[in-house]
């Protein structure tokens, strides 16, 4: 009986000796996309897997030898929303047949740090998310023969990229109009002072809607759009010289923090005296403690059509560089 091989030992040589193949054969197997006939690869499947291999992906990553690697850059993953994101983005692409490699950075200007390294890797696609891409980041791509997919980020002009996101304008028009619907009078909205422009696109949506109605808003802006911004945000409104009797959280994050002031800090009622909506419909968001009404983002069309694009791509070699907007959805809940 012959003597068994470590695991952490086991090349692709071993591989090919116990199925009885060439070492290309099993370097084929391994590689999407390469010729090799079923009942050869049946033979490396089964010998690889009674051997415990493990193909050294990363070598052949940097060798540019590996052909399924898809990158992901994003930001901070602070908002669930985001992570939920990331996590149907990465089950979508394996299920395809993609191995997601994650590079995440806290602004866009760090991104420069990171992009030596992204080069490194022979990929099919690199996503962007969750991080609005800088002038740097969009010249770094525009010069790859990958695929470069920004997501979820809004309307991005003069960036040579497929851009696939929700429209966040419209979210905006669907928060004002579910508040006007309610009998808002004295609106305001609170958004994050950020590098990605969607924020903005949801307060411009919604102030349209508004001026449409010839209604005015109040505006405030916070640094950044988590729980105890937007708790902040609310006490400051309350001081103001007109209280608003609506408003709208940039994110269902900040909107938790926002209704928790109204109801402990201020000791008002919701939506009696002051309605809330939110966006991005978390799962905290249904929450029976909060049932906050949002904008519901469509989180895994997003992911499927990022998916779809990198198929396309790798099956006809021609990236569609253009931008697919999907409407996002109003979810009635018990804050207006």
């Amino acid at each position: 009986m012959g003597k068994k091989i470590s695991a952490s030992r086991v090349t692709a040589d071993d591989v090919a000796r116990a199925a009885g193949v060439s070492r290309s054969v099993v370097s084929r197997t391994f590689t999407k996309g390469a010729s090799v006939s079923a009942k050869r690869r049946k033979l490396v499947l089964e010998a690889a897997e009674k051997l415990g291999y493990e193909p050294n992906i990363a070598a052949r990553v940097l060798a540019g030898k590996a052909s399924n690697v898809v990158g992901i850059l994003t930001g901070p993953l602070l908002n669930p929303f985001l992570a939920d994101l990331l996590d149907k983005l990465s089950d979508g692409l394996r299920e395809a047949g993609f191995l997601p490699t994650l590079f995440k950075v806290d602004t866009a200007s760090d991104a420069k740090s990171i992009l030596p390294l992204i080069a490194q890797y022979h990929m099919v696609s690199t996503i962007v998310m969750g991080i609005s891409p800088s002038a740097q980041i969009s010249k770094f791509f525009s010069g790859q023969s990958q695929m470069p997919i920004i997501l979820n980020l809004g309307v991005l002009r003069d960036v040579e990229a497929a851009n696939i996101s929700t429209d966040h304008f419209k979210g905006g028009m669907l928060a004002a109009q579910a508040l006007l619907d309610g009998g808002a009078r004295n609106p305001a909205v609170v958004t994050r002072q950020i590098e990605a422009g969607i924020y903005e696109e949801r307060a411009a949506g919604f102030r349209y809607v508004l001026d449409q109605a010839g209604v005015q808003c109040t505006s405030l802006q916070v640094t950044e759009g988590s729980y105890q911004a937007g708790h902040e945000a609310m006490l400051r409104l309350s001081k103001s010289e007109k209280h608003p009797d609506a408003i709208f959280f940039g994110n269902d994050v900040m909107a938790l923090g926002g209704l928790d002031a109204l109801r402990i800090d201020l000791g008002l009622s919701v939506p009696g005296d002051v309605a809330v909506v939110g966006y991005d419909d978390i799962p905290s968001a249904a929450l029976g403690a909060y049932r906050i009404s949002t904008i519901r983002q469509p989180v895994r069309k997003l992911a499927s059509m990022a998916v779809a694009a990198i198929v396309d791509f790798e099956n006809s070699g021609a990236a569609d560089l253009t931008t697919s907007m999907i409407a996002p959805a109003y979810v009635p809940r018990d804050t207006i």
